[in-house]
């Protein structure tokens, strides 16, 4: 299988949600039909964990009109309709040549309740300037909306106070993810597809650089709102708010979360200091590796595995989707990235794999020890939509 032609997530593992006769090595946390072709030993399983809808404000400003459910059933085989509209009708579509066996929605969590409300005219600030901005013109809106979340952590004025508005907003549309999961979801004793709730984590740091993780959450057992960037404005905080909110503070609940493009987090993704500067620790190590396990090797935004540079790194494997800049200003400016510049030690995994085996000599455990998985990130709804074939790009 080739990652990198059909750059869908590979899991080489049991999925932690069927129930099957045979005593499983792992605890059953949902009550369901046992999956009648359950295989003790490890099987390949094929799906995306990295999926945008309409509700994803990059996604919808790029007018992506499909909602979680209608990933879903392109995930199961069905066709999906694709931009440009006219007049409510795709005029382009997609489908799949072999459905998936798991997908899950990652809507960016910082924005889907402000999307909610600028689309909805039932809404008392759908005639705000903000929503208006939105509507009329997509192209600022994105960059004004993503800019105050991203970079400075905060909402607009028609969110109310402490963002209360919005937040109430992001509730119902986690409703409609919920529920789109649950429905697409095979608890049948056939066992043909798996869906997960899940969200992204849209966080940065200094000039741009990306930090994003998605948060895949083991049963229905969730939250009532995602977590995001605003609420808490660094990767420890998410951490800490997964523990609490999740962990150890909803009964049933269990988390992971997914760090991606670390070719993009211009060396802050695997620092070996923490947001105060101080050095890592073992608590440190302990909570990151139980809530970390995976990194996210491939995606449309480029290889995060290895960089390749004559004299430095030779592995010719390593020239395949390397980008050129090493965080997000990069890709937006014709001056390159402001002086900073791709390097081996701007986030990419053989690196860090080294760092967490020096970690682990100096702290006894390695918070680095990673497994590899790879998504789409598509932005049209189109989960594991890769073919070369048929391919319609990610956004």
């Amino acid at each position: 299988m080739n990652l990198n032609t059909r750059a869908v997530l590979l899991l080489i593992a049991l999925l932690p949600v069927t129930q099957a006769y045979a005593v499983k090595p792992y605890p059953v946390t949902e009550q369901r039909e046992p999956c009648r072709d359950y295989v003790a030993s490890k099987q390949p399983l094929f799906g995306d964990v990295h999926i945008h809808t309409r509700y994803s404000l990059d996604a919808r400003t790029q007018d992506t009109r499909t909602r979680p459910a209608d990933a879903y059933d392109f995930a199961r085989g069905a066709e999906i309709g694709v931009q440009p509209w006219r007049d409510g009708t795709a005029l382009r579509s997609l489908k799949l040549k072999r459905p998936l066996d798991f997908a899950m929605v990652s809507d960016h969590a910082e924005l889907i309740g402000e999307v909610h409300i600028c689309e909805n005219p039932a809404h008392a600030e759908y005639n705000s300037w903000e929503c208006l901005t939105f509507r009329r013109l997509p192209n600022l809106a994105y960059y004004m909306f993503n800019s105050r979340a991203a970079l400075f952590g905060s909402r607009w004025g028609f969110c109310g106070d402490k963002g209360g508005v919005c937040r109430a907003a992001a509730s119902v549309v986690w409703q409609e993810h919920q529920q789109a999961a649950e429905d697409a979801y095979d608890r049948s004793a056939d066992c043909q597809f798996t869906s997960f709730v899940g969200y992204e984590w849209t966080g940065v740091a200094g000039s741009a650089a990306n930090m994003h993780r998605n948060v895949v959450f083991r049963n229905a057992v969730v939250p009532p709102v995602p977590q995001s960037f605003v609420d808490g404005a660094a990767d420890e905080l998410l951490w800490d708010a997964l523990d609490a909110q999740c962990v150890n503070g909803l009964e049933g609940c269990e988390v992971l979360a997914i760090p991606h493009n670390s070719n993009l987090s211009d060396g802050n993704m695997f620092k070996a200091t923490k947001n105060d500067g101080s050095p890592i620790d073992a608590k440190y190590a302990e909570q990151r590796v139980r809530l970390e396990p995976l990194i996210e090797v491939m995606q449309h935004k480029g290889s995060s595995e290895c960089f390749f540079s004559p004299g430095i790194s030779e592995d010719e494997l390593c020239a395949f989707e390397q980008l050129p800049y090493p965080n997000f200003m990069g890709a937006r400016s014709i001056f390159g990235s402001g002086g900073s510049k791709v390097s081996a030690t701007t986030g990419f995994i053989r690196e860090v794999l080294t760092d967490g085996l020096q970690q682990q000599q100096k702290l006894g455990l390695n918070p680095f020890k990673l497994g590899f998985i790879a998504s789409t990130d598509t932005h049209i709804s189109a989960a594991g939509g890769a073919d070369e074939d048929r391919f319609l790009g990610h956004g």
